[in-house]
């Protein structure tokens, strides 16, 4: 019996010891200095700019903007539309923010999965169109500037969870790190409109209620981004 008590005391002792022990890991991994770096991006959302906060060796917290103005993508490209030909320019324009954690499953690899929340206070696609070529029917000619033009509009713009991989610290071990990330973002349902002029206004109505259907299970927004990024506490 004194046998029984003293193996379950010692056995008690070193249970004690190792919750000390891993509660004061704990405090003093709190109580670690957090690291920070600065990243620029070049990314499917534009150019922009990334702050990182180290929470612990596994996960790190990351502040991203990005700016995109590509509305003059395509410019002047002739295009035959029923027969008739139209003058296209289109191209999109965003500015988004995301607040995300990275997650470093491997300590010895800088694989990384990342979760968070995007923001798109802006986000839009135009398509815009005039016709250069007028309209015939029957005898009948109409001029161009009588046909008139078009804009198709799409507003992605609001609230984006996101989720992607890749390799690269958000906080590199070195003073410089590269990185690059594979993800999507997931939108609200997009908001479509038209603005149209002369002859062309005529069925607007209709074709909205058509192009707001064909454009409503547009949802997912891919991202590749590729960064550079320096660790401002080496």
């Amino acid at each position: 019996m004194k046998t029984k008590l003293n193996i379950f005391l010692i056995l008690g002792f070193f249970t004690l010891c190792s919750v000390a022990q891993t509660d004061i890991d704990l405090e003093l991994e709190s109580k670690k200095k957090k690291d920070f770096a600065l990243a620029i991006n070049g990314s499917a959302l534009g150019v922009g700019a990334e702050i990182g906060m180290s929470l612990n060796e596994q996960f790190s917290l990351r502040l991203r903007g990005n700016y995109l103005n590509l509305e003059n993508a395509m410019t002047g490209e002739e295009e035959v539309i029923g027969g008739e030909d139209f003058l296209v320019d289109a191209g999109p324009k965003s500015t988004q923010f995301d607040l995300s954690i990275e997650y470093l499953p491997f300590r010895s690899s800088s694989f990384k999965l990342v979760g968070g929340l995007g923001y798109f206070i802006e986000g839009d696609l135009s398509v815009r169109s005039n016709n250069v070529s007028g309209y015939s029917y029957k005898e009948m000619q109409i001029q161009a500037e009588d046909v008139g033009s078009v804009i198709f509009n799409i507003d992605y713009s609001g609230i984006a969870p996101y989720l992607g991989f890749g390799f690269g610290r958000a906080i590199p071990r070195k003073r410089v790190g590269v990185g690059f990330e594979i993800g999507t973002f997931y939108l609200g349902e997009p908001e479509g409109s038209i603005l149209a002029t002369e002859l062309l206004a005529e069925n607007t109505v209709v074709n909205l209620d058509k192009f707001q259907q064909d454009i409503s299970d547009y949802r997912w927004y891919p991202f590749l981004n590729f960064r550079i990024a320096v660790n401002l506490t080496k």
